[in-house]
């Protein structure tokens, strides 16, 4: 909110009346309160959760090792951009 109120010109926007402000509260607000609801749920409803989540992959991100992010580093379109960056670097 303080950037709204006062960033003006810098960041090309214009205060928000009252009504506004407690709207942004509110959404804020809510956000904090659904938070918390999802830490209360059991951690079996997880497991049925990510069988139905099709972004899921598998293994959880919370188990990922050292060799797991570097073999991001060692995809094709990584070692791309990385040859790239040598080759500016060494010119």
């Amino acid at each position: 909110m303080a950037l709204v109120e006062l960033g003006g010109r810098a960041v090309k926007c214009s205060p928000l009346n009252s009504d506004q402000n407690w709207i942004c509260l509110g959404i804020g607000a809510s956000s904090l309160v659904v938070g918390f609801l999802i830490k209360l749920l059991p951690e079996s409803l997880d497991s049925v959760l990510n069988k139905i989540n099709p972004f899921h992959r598998d293994g959880s991100p919370e188990t990922s090792t050292v060799s797991d992010s570097t073999s991001v580093l060692q995809r094709p379109s990584m070692l791309k951009v990385r040859n790239s960056v040598r080759k500016s670097i060494q010119a």
